[in-house]
């Protein structure tokens, strides 16, 4: 049987900041359907290491590549055009949530996926929010609110890969959980997510401790 090729296949990763090592000679390999799970106190590295998986940061020295190929502004390009990315603060100044939620959708590549009313309230309600909350103003909504808009319609864009930085950083116990219980339902789909959160888990989760 034909060996399964890797989604990503990070090997001896590492990178520095003035001097200090965030981490030396990682060795990572995802496949499809993986859900990742990286571990650790702040300034371990966690949101550094999402960076260079999607291009953001470049490590110092090491590999990384992407459905076997290794990363070149073209594999990078179409990487991102697989991925959704939720950052851990979304910098968006939208005046109304419906702005906020629908703001991907307005991108070329995401156009044919828009979802219809009935799709967007019933992915709100997966999420834990009253689909009313699309007619507020943002000043209206808190952290954790905002944070599940923007999950909820990353979910809806029907990217085969998502990544999340500090997903549950605004939500209680309850929403995190049911959080990630409808994102681990989602068998097909790729999660690599950090968190310090042990709410946030996934079955068969491959924690990545970079403490």
């Amino acid at each position: 049987m034909e060996k399964e090729t890797s989604l990503f296949l990070l090997h001896q990763v590492r990178k520095e900041f003035s001097g200090k090592t965030i981490f030396g000679d990682l060795n990572l390999e995802v496949f499809a359907g993986d859900k990742i799970i990286f571990r650790g106190p702040s300034g371990c590295g966690k949101s550094t290491l999402l960076g260079i998986i999607l291009g953001f940061t470049v490590p110092d020295s090491g590999t990384i590549s992407f459905n076997g190929s290794p990363y070149t502004r073209d594999v990078v390009r179409k990487l991102r055009r697989s991925t959704a990315y939720i950052p851990q603060e979304a910098r968006l100044e939208h005046p109304k949530a419906a702005d906020m939620f629908g703001f991907a959708f307005g991108f070329n590549a995401n156009k044919a996926q828009k979802p219809s009313d009935d799709k967007v309230s019933t992915t709100l309600i997966a999420v834990g929010l009253d689909p009313e909350v699309i007619r507020k103003k943002t000043n209206e909504i808190s952290g954790g609110e905002k944070q599940r808009l923007l999950i909820a319609s990353a979910l809806l864009l029907q990217k085969e890969i998502i990544l999340l930085d500090e997903p549950t950083s605004a939500l209680d116990k309850n929403n995190a959980t049911r959080l990630s219980s409808l994102i681990s339902s989602t068998k097909e789909l790729t999660v690599i997510s950090s968190s310090h959160d042990t709410s946030w888990t996934f079955e068969n989760a491959k924690i990545v401790d970079l403490s």
